[in-house]
C-alpha cells in the first residue's frame, strides 16, 4: 500500500528540479479536492487516471444489534488508458 509521502517521494525522485515542499502541496490540493467534492455528492473525474464518485453500502451490525445501515463508500473506476 502506497502512502501520501511515498507518492511525494517517488514524484520527487523523478522531478528533482521541484521542490518536496512544492510537490506536497500539490498533492495535498488534490487530495483535498477530491474529498471535498466527494463530500458534497459530486463526481470527480481526472482524464487519464480514472473517476470517483460516493456510493452507498449496506452494512450489517454486529449479531447482538442485527441492524442494517447505510454507509457511504468511495467507488473508483480506472479510465481506459491506465488499463492498458
Amino acid at each position: 500500500m502506497s502512502t501520501r509521502q511515498k507518492l511525494i517521494d517517488i514524484i520527487a525522485s523523478k522531478n528533482p528540479d521541484i521542490s518536496k515542499e512544492d510537490i506536497y502541496e500539490v498533492v495535498t490540493e488534490s487530495f483535498d479536492y477530491i474529498s471535498t467534492e466527494l463530500a458534497k455528492g459530486n463526481r470527480v473525474e481526472i482524464r487519464g487516471f480514472g473517476s470517483f464518485e460516493l456510493g452507498k453500502r449496506k452494512v450489517i451490525s454486529p449479531i447482538w444489534d442485527n441492524k442494517e445501515t447505510i454507509r457511504n463508500t468511495v467507488k473508483y473506476k480506472a479510465s481506459s488508458n491506465l488499463l492498458k
